[in-house]
């Protein structure tokens, strides 16, 4: 779910991002390598749904998310495979290649000691 919220500090993103791997013939979950296919349109299975919950994360524009990198993780689409489910309506999809992921002007970069880090 992605969300703008107004408060005395300006416009807030909050953005859910679900965390996956580019592999050189699929695109699996961060978190239990999982193999997802994001323009299908099949519901998810029970282990799909658990992997793609346990790789989401949220992102704050009044935490590690520059206001450039909300608008442009905002802007982009809802991949087809989360749309049909409720509770992945609205989350984006990070690729990572390497750990990194482009977005625009910004990497999205992820360790599993630091975590994500935008840049």
């Amino acid at each position: 779910m992605s969300t703008n919220l107004n408060s005395r500090h300006g416009e807030r993103a909050v953005v859910h991002i679900v965390l996956l791997t580019a592999h050189d013939t699929m695109t699996t979950t961060l978190v239990g390598g999982v193999n997802i296919d994001l323009g299908s349109t099949a519901p998810l299975t029970d282990t799909q749904r658990d992997a793609l919950r346990d790789s989401t994360v949220v992102l704050d524009s009044f935490g590690e998310l520059p206001p450039g990198a909300a608008r442009r993780l905002l802007a982009e689409p809802t991949p087809t495979l989360f749309a049909g489910s409720p509770w992945l309506r609205g989350h984006k999809a990070v690729v990572l290649r390497d750990g990194c992921a482009p977005l625009g002007d910004f990497t999205i970069r992820y360790d599993d000691v630091f975590g994500v880090d935008i840049t």
